[in-house]
Formats: structure tokens, C-alpha cells, sequence
């Protein structure tokens, strides 16, 4: 295939010495969709409450124990993750300058559980196998806040605020929303994937459909957007595939790019359509008085996770005409800022950028099509950090998605980049190292 370089052959070969993950046994691919659902808060783990401290414990015994067994790989893991593990280090130590040093402390111990755990799912699962335990994770809610709308609309549907949108098992409709967005577009890339047998991708499509269902029934305009340009995205990968697609691809590119253009140049008429506040029911105006307030620590911040507390710093930068009680700055980069300063914001901008490009990399070269998926989730991550704050947030989904992504890509860069050098190294005439030049022949799949 002319224009996409496949380095699988070599690829393979180069990395045969490398520390790998085993197959997955049908334990850890249980205990993967165990840890997905609680993460969810299927077992009443975002109540606060002792019982759900204690299931978070035990997650993190858990943790500890796979990691110290998988020790060699979580090694090199570490050294290729270097931005993550410094911006959870910062964290780690905010308690130092924070108001609340020991509510900080136990919020940024959680924030390296929580971590670990996206470490030790990289270690034991293949990409493929862990996408199949979320989409088991996924599909196991769908099922469950389908029944919960039908059977018990009374804790599915939310009645007062937002009236008649569903919420399943979940706290908000927005919180099943973007769920259901991941889950959608995770079991399509599956179901889309040929070497899989037909009736397990029978089984992922119908699990998409699901998901979809419940999008629409939760009403959530942020995540229907979501889940229109992750799946966007995945088609464009698609397409180059095909000799005629990698014509069209950088057109539709294109497109897409403009058409992003043109919705953030008339954000309010667009928002208005989809039938929302242009002020993103009043999310937006308290970004003024956060950045006010970062203006006033700007290096370090007030410490992790205490500034909304009730008797935090916030009380001293919201007026009074705000008719309601935020409980974070519902914007990712902003609640990072409050968080860690703008040393945290820098640290993570260093680990987007890099995620952006290895998992663009990934999903360009990749042999399936569920090696885009680090991409999507990179995408899903940025998104929903627009209006929301998930930026290395203690058992938060969306911050393990995207360590996960992170680490995924990562690893399967480190794993073709010395047939990379290779191949640079020849064209100028240089001698190709004695470990790949056995495998010169193999470094690209025929046309």
C-alpha cells in the first residue's frame, strides 16, 4: 500500500526481545471489566461513602500487587510516559502548598492508584484485548440503564432539572452520555475490524447500537457532538485504506477542518440549534472569576482538588449573584491551573502534544483499524475537557482512557522506531544495524 509506511514484519521481529504483555485469561479480562464498571460508579464507588473508600482500596491492593509482578514492564512504561508521571508527581506533592494538606494528600494518593491501574491494564491486556473488555464494560451498563429507564424510570430518567432525559445507572445524563459515546464508538472500530469472527462482530455492532440508543436518550448535545466527530475521525482513517480513500482522505480532512472553523466562528447560532444556552447553562460565566483566582497563585496553585471545597479558596471569588454552587471550573485546562499552577498546565500540554502525535502515528500505520482507537480517545479526552474537568482526576474514566491511549501508542512507537532509523539510516547509505539487517527484506508488506 503506497504512502502509509507498515513496519509490521520487522516491527514484530525488533520487538520479540522486548518484555510483552501474555494473553489475557479470562480472570484478568473479568477483573478489567469489574474495574471499568466501578470506575462508572456501578457499585456506588462516586458516593463518597465508607463502603466505596473501601472498594477503591481493595482496587488499589489489587493494582499494587499486578504491578509489582509485571515490574519489568512498568519500567520502561515509566521512562515513555515521562510528562504523565511528572505532572502526577507534581500533584502528589501539592499538598505541600495547599490549604488542605491532608485532604490534598488522600485525593493525590487516589490520583496515583488510579494511574497505576492504567499502567498494570497496559501491562497484562493487547490493545485489542483490552477494547474488548471495555466494550463487555460498556455494553454491561448500556443493558443495565436500559432497564433502569424502562423498569425504574423513577432513578432513570431525571425528572426535575433537564426533565425526561435519561440517566440509567449513572449520576447525570451528561456522565451516560460521553460513557455511551466511548462505548458506541469503541465497539464500531471493533465491529468494523476484518480478522475478527463474524458473529463477534455481529455482537459489537449490536452493542454500538445500544450505546447510540441511549446517546440519543440522554439528551446530551455535548456528547452527541462527540461521538459525530470521533466517528468522523474513524472514517477518515478508514478511507485511507483504500487507493481511492487515500485520494479523498486529505480532502475530507479538509472539510472537516473547516467545518470545525466555521462552528467555533459562530459558536453561539450553533448552540442555539442544537436547542442549548449560548453560555453552556451558565458554565461559562464562572471562567472569569477562576481565572481571576489563578491570577493570584499562577505557579503552583491552591493544591489538588481542595479549591471548590465549602471552605476553600472559591468562596472568595464567587459572588453572590451566581444562582448556583460549581463544584469545579468545567473546563479541564482551567481546574489544572487551580489544581497545580501553571506548571501542571505546561506538563500536561507537553503530554498532549505527544499523544496527538503518537497516536495520529499509530492509527496512520497501524494494520487494523482498532489501532485508531488511542487516537479517538486522545480526541474524546479533549473534547470533553472543554466544558468539563477530567484532567488527572483520581478514579476518573477519562483520565485512565487516556493514560491507557497514552501508553498504547507509546509502546508500539518505541517498537517500530529502530526499523524507522533503519530506513532513514539507507537512504543515506549508512549501514543498517545488525539486528535488522536479517529483516530488510520484511520492513514493508507488498503493494
Amino acid at each position: 500500500m503506497r504512502g502509509i509506511p507498515r513496519y509490521t514484519a520487522a516491527t514484530r521481529q525488533v520487538a520479540a526481545d522486548a518484555p510483552r504483555a501474555r494473553r489475557a485469561g479470562l480472570l484478568d479480562r473479568a477483573l478489567v471489566v469489574c474495574f471499568m464498571l466501578l470506575l462508572y460508579g456501578l457499585f456506588g464507588s462516586s458516593d463518597g461513602s465508607a463502603r466505596s473508600q473501601a472498594i477503591w482500596i481493595v482496587s488499589y491492593v489489587i493494582t499494587g500487587y499486578g504491578l509489582w509482578g509485571e515490574r519489568r514492564r512498568v519500567r520502561a512504561k515509566l521512562a515513555g510516559a515521562a510528562p504523565v508521571v511528572a505532572l502526577v508527581a507534581l500533584l502528589l506533592f501539592s499538598p505541600a502548598w495547599s490549604e488542605f494538606h491532608d485532604i490534598s494528600l488522600k485525593r493525590a494518593l487516589e490520583l496515583v492508584g488510579t494511574s497505576a491501574s492504567a499502567y498494570l491494564l497496559v501491562c497484562r491486556l493487547e490493545l485489542e484485548e483490552f477494547l474488548l473488555s471495555l466494550c463487555c464494560a460498556a455494553g454491561a451498563a448500556a443493558l443495565l440503564s436500559l432497564f433502569a429507564v424502562v423498569a425504574a424510570p423513577a432513578k432513570g430518567v431525571m425528572h426535575e432539572e433537564y426533565a425526561g432525559a435519561w440517566m440509567g445507572i449513572f449520576v447525570h445524563k451528561n456522565s451516560l452520555g460521553q460513557a455511551m459515546a466511548m462505548g458506541a464508538i469503541t465497539a464500531l472500530a471493533l465491529a468494523l475490524t476484518a480478522d475478527f469472527p463474524r458473529s463477534l462482530r455481529l455482537w459489537l455492532a449490536a452493542a454500538a447500537g445500544v450505546c447510540c440508543l441511549l446517546l440519543l436518550g440522554s439528551q446530551s448535545a455535548t456528547s452527541v457532538v462527540m461521538f459525530g466527530l470521533m466517528a468522523a475521525a474513524l472514517a477518515l482513517f478508514a478511507l485511507r485504506r483504500f487507493p481511492l480513500g487515500r485520494r479523498v482522505a486529505p480532502f475530507a480532512a479538509t472539510g472537516v477542518g473547516l467545518g470545525l472553523v466555521l462552528i467555533a466562528l459562530n459558536f453561539s447560532a450553533v448552540v442555539s440549534a442544537l436547542g442549548r444556552d449560548a453560555k453552556l447553562s451558565g458554565r461559562t460565566d464562572i471562567w472569569p472569576l477562576v481565572i481571576e483566582a489563578i491570577e493570584k497563585r499562577p505557579l503552583l496553585g491552591y493544591g489538588y482538588d481542595t479549591f471548590w471545597l465549602p471552605d476553600g479558596s472559591a468562596a472568595a471569588y464567587l459572588p453572590v449573584l451566581l444562582d448556583w454552587t460549581p463544584f469545579h471550573a468545567h473546563n479541564g485546562l482551567l481546574e489544572l491551573a487551580l489544581d497545580a499552577g501553571l506548571t501542571g498546565v505546561c506538563l500536561f500540554l507537553v503530554a498532549l502534544v505527544l499523544a496527538i502525535r503518537r497516536t495520529s502515528a499509530l492509527a496512520s500505520r497501524g494494520r487494523e483499524l482498532f489501532e485508531v482507537w488511542p487516537f479517538i480517545a486522545v480526541l474524546y479526552f479533549i473534547l470533553g475537557n472543554i466544558t468539563e474537568a477530567n484532567i488527572a482526576k483520581f478514579n476518573g474514566m477519562n483520565w485512565v482512557l487516556f493514560t491507557i491511549a497514552f501508553l498504547y501508542a507509546s509502546e508500539r512507537e518505541s517498537a517500530t522506531a529502530p526499523v524507522a532509523r533503519s530506513e532513514r539510516r539507507e537512504r543515506r547509505g549508512s549501514p543498517i544495524p545488525a539486528y535488522v539487517a536479517p529483516h530488510r527484506a520484511l520492513r514493508r508488506e507488498p503493494e
